[in-house]
C-alpha cells in the first residue's frame, strides 16, 4: 500500500494538508514554481513565458482570478448562463436544484439516483445511485465539508475562489466515454478521450456494487491528435479503439466557437442518452500540469507558439 493512502484519515495527514493549505494560500507563486520545477523538470518562466505549460500557468496566476468571464464560465454554475448567451443552452447538463451554503438538501426531495457537485470546485462530486444507501446525516456531513473547502485555495487556482460556493444537484445517467478538446488561441490541439470504469474507485481498489461514491471513479486517458492518432495513454490502460460518435464535427465546432473566447480552454463533453451535453469547462486543466506536455516536450513548445494572447 502507498503510504499515502495509508495516512489518509489520520491526524497527521489531515495537519500536513492544513500545512500545505495555508502555505499555497499565503506563497502561491512561489508554490507554482516549486510544483513546476518538480513536475517539468525545469524552472518556471513567468517573465517571458514560451512553453504552453508555462503560459497556463502565467494565466492562472496573473489573469484569470480577475477576469470575470473565466470566473463564470469556470463555475457549474453560472457556465449555463454563458452557455445560454452564446446560443448553446441545448448542451448545458439539465439541473434539478442549486443549493446555497448555509442551504440544507433534504435527501427526502431529491430523487432515487442523483449526482451533487461543488460549482466552484473539480473532483467534488458525490455520485448517488441509490439513496436508500446514505443517510441525510451522511450527506450533511460530505456538504459541510465541501463548503467548508477552498477548492481554489488550495491549488491556487484562484479564479476558482472567486465565485460563489453553491452546490449543485443533477439526475445520475450511465455516462459513456467522455471526450475533452483542448482548445488553444481557439484552435483544437488534441483530444483527451476518458474512459470510466465503474467497478473501481479511484485509486483502482475493487468496488463492487458501490451505490454511493465521494469523488471520482477509476479512468482510464487516451489522447488523439487532430488526425485521430493516438499519442498518449496511461501506461496501466488497455488498448482503446476510438470510434468517433456521430455529432464529432459538431463538437469540434462548438469547441471552436467557445474556445475563441479564451486563451485557453478546455470543453468537456459527455454522452447523455445520445445527446451530446457540455459538462464543464475547465481553464487550468490539472491545475496546469499535464502528463502530455511533459511527456511532449516538442508538443508543448509548438503549443506555446500558437498561444500569443495572454489576456481573455
Amino acid at each position: 500500500m502507498h503510504v499515502k493512502t495509508y495516512l489518509k484519515g489520520t491526524f497527521i495527514y489531515k495537519l500536513y494538508r492544513k500545512m500545505r493549505y495555508l502555505y499555497v494560500e499565503k506563497f502561491p507563486i512561489k508554490y507554482t514554481k516549486i510544483k513546476y520545477k518538480k513536475y517539468y523538470g525545469t524552472k518556471l518562466n513567468l517573465k517571458n513565458p514560451t512553453l504552453l505549460s508555462e503560459k497556463i500557468q502565467y494565466l492562472k496566476l496573473f489573469v484569470y482570478p480577475t477576469s470575470a468571464k473565466v470566473i463564470k464560465a469556470a463555475d457549474k454554475y453560472t457556465v449555463h448562463d454563458y452557455l445560454n448567451n452564446k446560443g448553446l443552452s441545448s448542451y448545458s447538463v439539465p439541473y434539478l436544484g442549486i443549493y446555497n451554503e448555509n442551504q440544507e438538501i433534504d435527501l427526502n426531495s431529491l430523487p432515487s439516483s442523483f449526482v451533487l457537485k461543488k460549482t466552484n470546485a473539480s473532483g467534488l462530486n458525490l455520485i448517488v445511485k441509490n439513496k436508500k444507501d446514505i443517510t441525510q446525516k451522511d450527506l450533511n456531513q460530505i456538504v459541510k465539508k465541501w463548503m467548508s473547502f477552498d477548492f481554489g485555495k488550495s491549488g491556487a487556482e484562484l479564479h476558482y475562489s472567486a465565485s460563489k460556493s453553491r452546490i449543485i444537484c443533477e439526475n445520475f445517467f450511465n455516462l459513456g466515454d467522455e471526450y475533452r478538446f483542448f482548445m488553444v488561441q481557439g484552435k483544437l490541439a488534441f483530444v483527451q478521450v476518458i474512459v470510466w470504469d465503474w467497478d473501481l474507485d479511484e485509486s483502482g481498489i475493487q468496488s463492487g456494487n458501490t451505490t454511493v461514491i465521494d469523488g471520482h471513479k477509476k479512468h482510464y486517458r487516451f489522447h488523439f491528435d487532430t488526425e485521430d492518432n493516438l499519442i498518449l495513454k496511461d501506461n496501466y490502460s488497455d488498448n482503446y479503439s476510438f470510434k468517433k460518435p456521430a455529432y464529432w464535427k459538431e463538437l469540434i465546432r462548438i469547441s471552436e466557437d467557445i474556445g475563441k473566447d479564451f486563451p485557453v480552454v478546455r470543453v468537456d463533453f459527455n454522452d447523455i442518452e445520445g445527446i451530446p451535453k457540455i459538462t464543464e469547462l475547465t481553464f487550468t486543466p490539472a491545475n496546469g500540469f499535464l502528463e502530455i506536455l511533459r511527456q511532449k516536450p516538442d508538443l508543448n513548445k509548438e503549443l506555446g507558439k500558437w498561444l500569443k494572447r495572454l489576456e481573455v
